[in-house]
């Protein structure tokens, strides 16, 4: 990847990644053995569970269709891109070179991706792979040493000396090892920030729901009391004449930039605000929702999804508006809102969500002065 590429015509620093903030490189020279252990390393991981993708770098020429094959046939008729689809798989072959967002969001649903190449991504931190000829650890002097995670060898002596961890290539369990902390790392510098959701209209209710009172303070005041252990910063999801209940005006605001749009267009304006952050949602009309609720969705979180979200006990669905969303989230926000799809709760039935079942009444919202009566009954009964 060239400066330019890194950078992009602006000079802006781009993400360091290239396909998936969970990818994973593999370097070395041909010979090494990259293939070989990326395939085993595929297999152990989707036995976990987890969803792989794959992606190679590859500086030589190469063609993925076949003469005779009806893609082929339509290519060489003059069709730049091609699509082939059944009931269990898709591909599409296009002409040129992969651009921005193809790169960027091809992979996106996987949990993790393994990269193979890029030796000489300089963005890219990977595990290189020494060759019993030497060709790799001739490089290896001028590699920042954060660049590297692990050196990965066929002989034990052949890393003597150098300064970075050394597994063997035929150690899969330490490689796995080596895979889950560095994700971890990635996950834990990630910033968890809490998002409370007040910028509708309350037009059925007929007041401000974040200003009403459930709990000895507005409900705005007590979504942030309850984020407050989960997350390193909160901010208020309103409109710009919004005024905000007395015991909350201490809060940051967020003034939404995606108008228009609901729950998404508040979800989407955090993102823009800091992109590289998880957000935990908290939408002011869930008077029921307790410590509890909170402590179990972040305890049930799986960063590698596009999100970590509640089944309603009412249908089944996910409930957006009581959500963990991770960073890659925005990317698949956007693409339903190119859709016209503004519903967020779309978004994660749509897409691959860490699901945890629903209890009791905590996603229950208050929408209408008889819901809210419902509401403060069963706060008030006895338990």
């Amino acid at each position: 990847m060239s400066q330019e590429q890194h950078h992009g015509k602006s000079g802006k620093k781009r993400d360091p990644w290239v396909f998936h903030p969970y990818e994973i490189t593999f370097s070395g020279f041909s010979g090494s053995g990259k293939t070989t252990l990326l395939s085993r390393l595929a297999g152990a991981l989707s036995a976990q569970g987890r969803s792989v993708g794959y992606a190679k770098h590859d500086a030589h020429h190469f063609d993925v269709d076949h003469p005779g094959k009806d893609t082929f046939v339509l290519r060489q008729a003059g069709a730049s891109s091609v699509l082939i689809n059944n009931a269990v798989s898709n591909a599409v072959i296009r002409s040129g070179p992969l651009d921005d967002l193809s790169r960027a969001t091809a992979l996106l649903d996987c949990d993790l991706v393994l990269v193979e190449g890029h030796k000489h991504n300089r963005a890219l931190r990977k595990f290189i792979l020494l060759d019993p000829a030497g060709e790799m650890a001739a490089l290896l002097p001028s590699l920042p040493p954060e660049e590297v995670i692990a050196l990965i060898t066929p002989d034990l002596s052949l890393a003597a000396g150098l300064p970075w961890p050394v597994l063997h290539r035929d150690d899969l369990p330490g490689i796995l090892a080596a895979v889950d902390t560095e994700i971890a790392r990635r996950i834990a510098a990630i910033p968890v920030h809490g998002l409370i959701l007040s910028g509708g209209r309350s037009s059925r209710m007929g007041v401000d729901k974040g200003a009403l009172d459930y709990h000895g303070r507005s409900m705005i005041a007590q979504a942030a009391n309850l984020l407050a252990p989960f997350c390193a910063e909160i901010r208020v999801s309103c409109r710009a004449e919004q005024t905000l209940p007395e015991d909350a005006r201490h809060l940051t605001r967020l003034h939404d930039v995606f108008l228009d749009l609901g729950p998404a267009g508040g979800i989407l304006s955090a993102f823009s605000q800091q992109p590289q952050a998880s957000w935990l949602v908290f939408a002011c009309d869930l008077p029921l929702v307790t410590p509890e609720a909170l402590s179990r969705l972040c305890a049930g979180r799986n960063p590698l999804k596009f999100a970590t979200a509640y089944t309603s006990t009412h249908d089944g669905f996910p409930e957006p508006l009581l959500a963990l969303y991770e960073p890659k989230a925005r990317c698949r926000l956007l693409q339903f809102l190119a859709l016209g799809k503004t519903c967020p709760r779309k978004m994660l039935i749509n897409s691959p969500t860490q699901l945890l079942p629903g209890y009791g009444s905590w996603l229950d919202n208050c929408n209408t002065p008889e819901e809210r009566q419902a509401a403060l009954r069963q706060l008030n009964s006895p338990s």
